[in-house]
């Protein structure tokens, strides 16, 4: 699967609005980054960008990520690792 990373402010109420669309399967929360495991590929960065920008959300960098051993410890459990240790 892709993994796309959006740098957004503030990034909980992006993950709120990226879950809703049809081509984000994942979103999982780096700091102020979010990695997205994209549902199907050839999803446009700038239609994300749109997407939350519109709702009012700051974004900064969009870009395709490679997958980290965490993006894929999620994909394979459906937990971060935050939630497995508290």
């Amino acid at each position: 699967h892709e993994i796309i990373e959006i740098e957004a402010r503030p990034a909980g109420r992006a993950a709120r609005i990226l879950e809703r669309l049809d081509a984000i399967g994942e979103v999982v929360p780096f700091g102020t980054r979010l990695h997205l495991t994209m549902t199907r590929a050839g999803v446009e960065p700038e239609m994300l960008r749109q997407a939350l920008e519109g709702e009012g959300v700051e974004v900064g960098t969009v870009r395709a990520a490679t997958p980290s051993l965490e993006d894929v410890f999620v994909h394979l459990t459906g937990q971060s690792d935050e939630g497995v240790r508290g």
